[in-house]
């Protein structure tokens, strides 16, 4: 019998909250919890059938290597597919986004323009959940430089959106269902007084947020760069700036996706799970 996976971590063996949402709306015995290290190391039997769901793999940036070894291992079952992990997991993709008609923040390499704007932001292209991420105004640290140099991190430049103390982040997710990129549900995500970072283990706060069809037609030419990729579910990420709402970022390997803030949420991605198994 085929067999759903989702796919977590030795340090979240049982998911997250979200994780759970999703297995409680399945058979009991046709979905189940795994650690990418312990598929790594053949402790399940995986058969060709299966399909394995990256979730909460979120250990990763630590072991990188090992764990794009995992998603090519298992590239046939992987949903988000390995080669769309493989794109998606260094945000030098964002130059691509930029290269389309799409509204987006702008951004250039760190070694090649420290920092054109006043204030301005450095991140790592390969990150996830603010790790390394500063905001800084005037000359970067030597640190930080020294970092780039030396090749244990490679970094790129935005301009500082002040608009996310206020008006915060919001996030969209889609399925991809028969009939194509599907809207499921929005959130809005505002960092708490004096930090800049909306996630809420930086002591970030989250909310629903109600998405009209003209706001969607603006960003969903993004689907255009990944058609040629048998995708499940993506997180598209925009903050306010220069007088649009714009991409800062499109989320494809592990997102989390927020399904506790809407009733629908996760039935929508079971939904689309049957559909495309």
């Amino acid at each position: 019998m085929k067999k759903i996976y989702l796919i977590t971590s030795k340090e979240l063996p049982h998911g997250t909250r979200d994780d759970q949402l999703v297995a409680s709306l399945h058979k009991k015995d046709s979905i189940e919890f795994a650690a990418w290290e312990d598929l790594l190391d053949d402790h399940y039997a995986i058969e060709k059938s299966d399909k394995l769901i990256l979730r909460s793999p979120w250990n990763y940036l630590r072991n990188k290597k090992a764990f794009l070894t995992f998603c090519h291992k298992f590239s046939e079952q992987l949903l988000n597919p390995y080669p769309l992990v493989q794109w998606n997991i260094d945000k030098s993709y964002l130059k691509e986004i930029g290269s389309q008609i799409i509204p987006m923040v702008d951004l250039v390499d760190f070694l090649e323009t420290p920092h054109m704007w006043p204030h301005y932001v450095v991140k790592p292209y390969i990150s996830a959940s603010a790790f390394h991420t500063l905001s800084l105004k005037g000359d970067p640290p030597k640190q930080v430089i020294e970092w780039a140099k030396k090749g244990r991190g490679h970094y790129f430049v935005q301009p500082f959106c002040d608009s996310i103390l206020s008006q915060g982040e919001r996030s969209l997710i889609f399925f991809n269902r028969h009939k194509g990129p599907t809207f499921s549900h929005a959130v809005i995500k505002k960092p708490k007084p004096g930090d800049f970072r909306v996630q809420e283990e930086f002591g970030g706060s989250m909310s629903p947020l109600e998405i009209n069809g003209e706001e969607l037609d603006g960003i969903q030419a993004i689907f255009a760069l990944i058609k040629g990729f048998n995708w499940l579910y993506a997180r598209i990420d925009l903050v306010f700036f220069d007088g649009l709402w714009r991409i800062s970022e499109l989320e494809m390997i592990e997102p989390d996706l927020y399904l506790r803030t809407d009733p629908s949420a996760a039935g929508n991605f079971r939904d689309a799970i049957l559909e495309l198994i």
